[in-house]
């Protein structure tokens, strides 16, 4: 088998495969808005993350993981670091709702689970440091935000 032939095989795979598509972790704590998007600033630190950008009027926050050992062997040609991304919801006035996704811009491959951990981790450090309020969790993505009032979609 020629190397050209190898290097197709291995294409095929990796495309097959694909970059790891994690879902989202999502968690409802009974805490205000402010209370919970600054704690996730604040706690990122205790799994290896740091964060990037905040913004509080659009519920957003971007950390970045950083765990070589883990990237080694999950299979990430660079090294660069995941992309955590945290998107904070008001429910009600003591309801905040959490959703956590991870994504990896230099994965070649699926990656084992490594972007998956990522949302999990974050997702326990603020189980303990905030009350989980009732309800089931999901895990499918977070709803579109609501059109403005007076505009249609």
């Amino acid at each position: 088998m020629g190397i050209t032939w190898r290097l197709a095989v291995v294409l095929l795979v990796c495309g097959v495969t694909g970059c790891a598509s994690p879902g989202w972790v999502e968690r409802r704590y009974a805490a205000p808005y402010d209370a919970v998007f600054a704690k996730v600033a604040v706690e990122c630190h205790k799994c290896d993350m740091t964060l990037q950008h905040s913004d509080p009027g659009a519920g957003l926050i971007t950390l970045s993981a950083y765990r070589a050992v883990d990237m080694a062997l999950t299979g990430s040609p660079m090294v660069v670091g995941d992309d955590v991304f945290v998107k904070v919801t008001r429910e009600g006035p003591e309801t905040t709702q959490v959703w956590i996704t991870s994504k990896s811009p230099w994965q070649i491959g699926p990656d084992i689970g490594r972007t998956q951990r990522n949302a999990e981790e974050l997702a326990k450090v603020l189980d303990r440091a905030l009350t989980q309020a009732g309800g089931p969790n999901r895990t499918a993505p977070p709803p579109p935000a609501p059109a403005p009032v007076g505009k249609t979609p």
